[in-house]
């Protein structure tokens, strides 16, 4: 389902929303690019809502999300730098990457 969702949220993005839908919109593109296995989508697309909105509130719960979703694809050393910046405790491997972060993250306004 992570997937039915990516066309819709471009196509919302195409219309240039602004304020709190423009954020919205982009951090669920982020998280179900993320979801869906594709990371590079995902990573690109939150780093320019971040870069737009670098303190807005809702920063740390799509962070908290990648990060889980980074974890779940193995990609361990994004989901700790996520975990790492969200606030969230997150345990180092030898590896330096994430490992299961200890306790179950609060889903955010973004969980499906």
């Amino acid at each position: 389902r992570w997937a039915d969702a990516v066309a819709p949220l471009e196509a919302f993005l195409a219309t240039k929303p602004t304020g709190e839908a423009d954020v919205k919109a982009r951090g669920e593109l982020a998280i179900c690019y993320a979801r869906n296995g594709q990371l590079d989508k995902a990573k690109t697309a939150f780093a320019a809502l971040r870069e737009k909105n670098p303190r807005h509130e809702l920063i740390a719960p799509i962070m908290e999300q990648l990060a889980e979703a980074a974890y779940a694809a193995k990609d361990t050393a994004w989901a700790g730098e996520l975990f790492s910046e969200s606030g969230v405790e997150a345990y180092a491997t030898e590896s330096g990457g994430a490992k299961s972060p200890g306790r179950t993250l609060v889903r955010s306004s973004f969980a499906r």
